[in-house]
């Protein structure tokens, strides 16, 4: 009884600790961290009273196990997190051993990240199911094609947390019936009926397995789910900006690849910085009005952009 009376009170000061470096980390002059504690209607947090936020990452590939090492380490040396966290991985054969074995063996996802060292804290499992049993934080981070067959399966299972969040590192869009795009962070919204917030930044993955320094955006739908979110994700080589802007950051990290696609071209026929200065500019400005056109109201145009077009 006095050990988890002990373990409380330390989430209690560490929580006291990160929430004012994040708000200063993100700019949220309006955000009260103090009066944020005292907040009663934040059911994830309020789970901390039954011990640590356990984890799942949905997603093995390249990108998926750069972020798996991030936050199992992060993990590991705090007492808001569970020590053990889950990675869903698509279990195939490489040289004749399964992918599980090898990760969980050798900790090297040695098909999608060779070379790079996993923590032994992150756990492969073949099972979408049990790999989110009970689990309070899910991060997505797999091809945008299996996303909703993803989420049916989760969905049918219902094995998750009733207080879960979400977070999709996932870049590209859907287009319905209604030919009107639609965000991985909705259809995981819609699907399993949990909030998700988005991250999404000019990272490319061995760089950041590397622990070579980059930035990173955060998009996300209210206070508590941005400082748990910095808090696991944040380390001192991948550093973690917020906006209040799901829908923009998400857009944003699709559709720019596209104009950096074109910058790249005025550079291979030999255009000058004039011309791809005008390209650069006229690109975010058709990414700023199909962003208000499709999702007037949701997105916040100056503060995105700022964060994450110029990431």
């Amino acid at each position: 009884m006095l050990s988890r009376f002990l373990q409380f009170v330390t989430i209690s000061l560490i929580l006291r600790l990160f929430i004012p470096f994040f708000t200063d980390s993100v700019s949220l002059r309006e955000a009260n961290a103090y009066s944020f504690l005292e907040h009663r209607s934040m059911p994830l947090l309020q789970s901390l009273r039954q011990g640590p936020l356990k984890i799942s990452v949905i997603g093995s590939g390249n990108w998926g196990s750069v972020i798996g090492k991030i936050v199992a380490t992060n993990a590991r040396n705090s007492y808001i997190f569970n020590d053990d966290v889950r990675m869903w991985v698509y279990d195939e054969l490489v040289n004749n051993e399964k992918l599980t074995h090898i990760i969980n063996s050798r900790h090297e996802n040695v098909k999608y990240l060779p070379g790079i060292r996993l923590p032994t804290n992150l756990k492969a499992d073949p099972s979408l199911e049990d790999s989110v049993k009970s689990s309070h934080l899910l991060i997505f981070v797999l091809p945008h094609q299996f996303l909703k067959r993803a989420c049916q399966t989760l969905a049918a299972s219902a094995g998750f947390h009733p207080n879960a969040k979400a977070i999709s590192l996932i870049k590209g869009l859907y287009v319905d019936d209604s030919h009107k795009p639609k965000l991985s962070s909705e259809i995981i919204k819609d699907t399993l009926g949990i909030e998700c917030c988005v991250l999404s930044g000019a990272n490319v993955a061995k760089d950041v397995a590397d622990g070579q320094f980059s930035e990173t955006t955060i998009g996300y739908t209210d206070m508590e789910s941005a400082m748990i979110w910095q808090q696991l994700l944040d380390t001192p080589y991948f550093k973690i900006n917020g906006v209040p802007d799901v829908a923009g950051v998400e857009l944003c990290g699709a559709v720019k690849n596209v104009i950096a696609l074109a910058a790249g071209f005025c550079d291979g026929l030999n255009f000058g910085t004039n011309t791809k200065a005008a390209v650069i500019r006229q690109g975010f400005e058709e990414l700023r009005r199909f962003a208000t056109y499709f999702y007037t109201g949701l997105v916040e145009v100056v503060t995105t952009f700022l964060c994450i077009c110029i990431d």
